[in-house]
């Protein structure tokens, strides 16, 4: 798995190994990408990576322009090569945060503390059920610009509150673009 596109184009990403995380394919995230960068600039957004694993969407967005990204996963051994990815990125491209926490529990904290985000990615595993409660949270952290991207093996209803602007189907994958109402 690499970085597909901006200045750290090429990179190599590490997997974490076992069954605990389950990387986005180049084929589906070069699509999504492509779909992003028709709707937004990266260029100083800030991102969040909830069911981050390797990193993979969040390090892209880095390397496209975006200012911040904060990685969130609840396995300390995904965690762990979440850092060693994050760490292999230039430190001037951007500031990164990675944090093992439940993220649920992280959208608890930063909704408290008043934080927004401009692109939140939710890719949680795809036996995944909390989808209400999870998309419910997230609407609070995002603003009227903000976009949302689901990755899951079926497609989310979403709650009031958000819109859809795209979904695409790529058999064992389906990612809705989302935002506000």
């Amino acid at each position: 798995m690499r970085v597909l596109g901006g200045t750290s184009k090429g990179k190599k990403i590490k997997t974490p190994s076992g069954s605990l995380t389950r990387p986005t394919s180049s084929r589906v995230k070069k699509s999504l990408f492509d779909m992003l960068c028709t709707r937004m600039d990266f260029f100083g957004i800030e991102v969040l990576d909830l069911f981050a694993g390797s990193g993979s969407l969040g390090l892209e967005a880095i390397s496209r322009g975006a200012s911040h990204v904060e990685f969130v996963d609840s396995a300390q051994s995904v965690v762990q090569v979440l850092k060693q990815n994050v760490a292999s990125i230039p430190p001037e491209v951007a500031h990164v945060t990675v944090m093992k926490s439940s993220a649920l529990a992280f959208l608890k904290n930063r909704i408290s503390m008043g934080v927004h985000y401009d692109l939140v990615f939710c890719d949680p595993p795809y036996l995944f059920d909390e989808w209400n409660e999870l998309l419910g949270h997230v609407i609070q952290v995002m603003t009227k610009y903000s976009i949302i991207v689901i990755e899951s093996d079926r497609e989310v209803v979403l709650p009031d509150g958000l819109v859809v602007l795209k979904v695409k189907d790529y058999g064992s994958t389906v990612i809705i673009l989302a935002s506000l109402a």
